[in-house]
């Protein structure tokens, strides 16, 4: 694991600091805005980061000592970053890079990638770099159009897996090359989406079924509502495809859960026998 020599204090989620840093611009700065990230930004984003955390006078600033990284279980030294009368100028470099047409020409994913590992690498501030970093990673791709403010929040992937997240960081130390990394932060991206995604699909879910039963509170068995949420993928369901989604459920238990949302209002029956089909109610 990573850990700055000097001790660490405490992090907030990055989640509520991007939320809180966004907060004034809701509504002015749309997803997709072309607002070229700089080094003021990386200021404020770090100030908003570690607010009531760090002393006033670290936020925001770049730090004035050398740190350096340990492996938290057995202390060995891992990585140095730069000096800290580097860091202003390696920041510029970066942010220049950013803005540049070469760095223009890579995918904003990856462009995201590379800035999240730069910022870890250069370790601009005394503490709160990787929650900064992640905050800058998710800044750069809301404004390429990325909608990532409300549901969105890869640090819930980075907490459940930090053995692999710091593994990958430190895969660049010893490779000297980024692809480890990225794959890692990809990885992780593409996960976030697909976790988003089946969030909005099971919200729609729930709004189509509070449609259909006019608002009443209705309870349903997890079996069920795995029932539901196939024919709302499908469009139908018969006993075939109900005995491979429940394989371990036998057709008494199944037929009951059926009759049980056909006699609350939530699906349809159609044909008799070998050929039934159970559709949502519209």
């Amino acid at each position: 694991t990573l850990v700055p020599s000097r001790g660490t204090v405490p992090e907030r989620n990055s989640r509520v600091q991007l939320e809180k840093g966004s907060s004034a611009d809701e509504g002015t700065v749309p997803t997709g805005t072309h607002i070229p990230l700089t080094p003021s930004i990386l200021a404020e984003v770090h100030r908003l980061t570690v607010e009531h955390i760090l002393p006033q006078d670290e936020a925001g600033q770049y730090r004035s000592v050398k740190v350096i990284i340990r492996n938290t279980q057995s202390h060995e030294i891992t990585f140095r970053p730069p000096g800290p009368f580097e860091v202003p100028g390696l920041i510029e470099e970066l942010f220049k890079w950013l803005a540049s047409p070469e760095g223009q020409e890579v995918h904003p994913l990856l462009r995201a990638g590379i800035l999240h590992y730069e910022l870890v690498r250069i370790h601009p501030f005394t503490d709160g770099n990787g929650r900064t970093a992640r905050a800058m990673a998710l800044l750069l791709l809301f404004l390429e159009g990325y909608e990532v403010k409300k549901f969105f929040a890869l640090e819930e992937y980075y907490d459940a897996h930090p053995e692999e997240y710091y593994s990958a960081l430190q895969s660049v130390t010893i490779s000297h090359e980024l692809t480890t990394w990225l794959e890692y932060f990809t990885l992780g991206i593409s996960i976030e989406f697909n976790r988003v995604k089946s969030l909005v699909h099971k919200l729609s879910l729930d709004l189509h079924l509070k449609s259909t039963i006019g608002g009443r509170q209705i309870t349903l068995s997890q079996r069920q509502i795995k029932l539901v949420e196939y024919i709302e993928r499908h469009g139908e369901i018969g006993m075939g495809n109900v005995r491979e989604l429940l394989s371990d459920v036998s057709d008494d238990t199944i037929l009951r859960d059926l009759r049980d949302l056909v006699t609350k209002n939530l699906l349809i029956k159609k044909g008799s026998t070998k050929g039934t089909k159970y559709y949502l109610k519209k």
